[in-house]
């Protein structure tokens, strides 16, 4: 059987990997460009006195190889408890001298590798040259992972040996990251030049060494707000068994427009930062309440009652009592869009100015200057594109891996050329 011609494999998750992937530009075609889409995510219910940020899919979009740990890291010599380490470039390999004086875990650095939870991944040592030495037998030298849900955390996951000849470790990741890196080593260990190939893969066995591989793009901030699946979204996925649906900003690095290459950021979900200056009208007393009409602000489009939005100050809620604190996007008589918030009227009752609308807007600005604005994101009624400077990525062989390095983690669509058997 001949595996002469290739074909687009498509995936899409917050971390994918294309095994069997043929080396080639992913941007030079539209279609093999990766797409991020945007999210954005309240970590509890906010209330005007505690307000709660929006965090938003932001950071680097990553692409690499097979082997996922970059070195870079290490290439300024470091030096603790009498061993000097340093990564050299020109030989692909980390270089250990010295004594151990006292017990030591040291250089680390974040690696932030998102990784896909559940699945299997190794660390393998592949000796290089020198020696070590445990004078008892006993004493601990290991290249140490450690693992997090977070970005610059860690707890210990696996620990890979430094002998005199190769080692590696496979484990199940239970975390969003394989987020650090660092070499722990007992008082009294001896390095005598000691020289050693680290690399990271998926799967559970340790496969050939291959130098680390990749590059990097900044992303843009991209939003995204969850909808139903009837309310026009550009995106879906499963989460718990349970698919959900999105209008999201996107970004490509590489697209083509009007014969150019471009990098192309897609904005639907707008965000209003509020500052006191805003134009507040209606309003409407109830026993515990005001409500108050903000006009100034153009919400875009609203799905139902509610509309689709988030704010950093109050829960957006449907058909809610009067008598409560919240906030939903109405039509107006013209066909345009305005806010309208409902506050305890003991948060607004004390405040300066002469009127409600004063008063509000004194809230408004004073959540200005204590750099904790009220904020709204909302869908756009149109999408806003930004065009930038094309961004090249490459897929590797045999395999390919993309993912970001967002403390949020948003959705990656991309397609990479495999062989098809004809």
């Amino acid at each position: 059987m001949m595996m002469a011609q290739k074909k687009p494999r498509t995936l899409q998750g917050t971390t994918l990997t294309f095994n069997n992937a043929i080396r080639s530009r992913l941007s030079y075609d539209p279609l093999f460009t990766p797409v991020t889409y945007g999210r954005c995510y309240q970590a509890a219910t906010p209330t005007p006195s505690s307000p709660v940020t929006v965090q938003t899919v932001s950071g680097r979009l990553v692409a690499c190889g097979k082997n996922l740990f970059d070195k870079s890291m290490w290439a300024t010599p470091t030096t603790l408890q009498g061993i000097t380490i340093q990564y050299l470039d020109s030989e692909d390999c980390f270089v250990l001298n010295g004594t151990a004086l006292a017990a030591a875990g040291f250089p680390l650095k974040y690696i932030n590798i998102s990784v896909m939870i559940g699945e299997k991944y190794t660390a393998s040592c592949r000796y290089v040259g020198g020696t070590v030495t445990r004078p008892n037998g006993t004493e601990y030298a290991v290249a140490y992972f450690g693992k997090s849900d977070s970005l610059s955390s860690y707890a210990n996951w696996q620990a890979c040996l430094l002998l005199n000849g190769d080692a590696s470790i496979s484990a199940t990741v239970d975390k969003k990251y394989i987020s650090a890196f660092w070499f722990f080593i007992s008082s009294g260990v001896v390095f005598n030049n000691y020289k050693v190939k680290i690399q990271l893969e998926l799967g559970s066995t340790a496969t050939a060494y291959v130098p680390y591989t990749g590059m990097t793009a900044t992303l843009p901030t991209l939003s995204g707000i969850e909808v139903a699946s009837t309310a026009l979204p550009n995106v879906s996925w499963v989460d718990g068994g349970v698919t959900k649906y999105a209008v999201a900003d996107t970004w490509e690095p590489c697209v083509m427009v009007d014969g150019a290459l471009r990098s192309r950021k897609t904005q639907r979900v707008g965000i209003r930062v509020f500052d006191g200056a805003e134009n507040v009208g209606t309003v409407i007393s109830y026993t515990n309440t005001y409500r108050f009409d903000i006009s100034s602000i153009l919400v875009g489009r609203v799905d139902g009652n509610a509309g689709n939005m988030i704010c950093t100050h109050l829960p957006l809620t449907v058909n809610a009592s009067d008598e409560i604190e919240h906030f939903r996007g109405t039509a107006n008589a013209n066909g345009g869009h305005i806010l309208v918030i409902w506050i305890a009227k003991t948060r607004i009752d004390g405040l300066s100015g002469s009127t409600l609308q004063e008063k509000l807007k004194s809230f408004l600005t004073a959540q200005y200057a204590a750099g904790t604005p009220v904020t709204v994101y909302y869908i756009l009624s149109s999408p806003v594109v930004t065009l930038g400077d094309p961004v090249l990525f490459e897929a590797y062989a045999p395999q390919t891996n993309i993912y970001t390095t967002s403390p949020l983690q948003g959705q990656i669509k991309a397609s990479v050329l495999v062989p098809r058997a004809t």
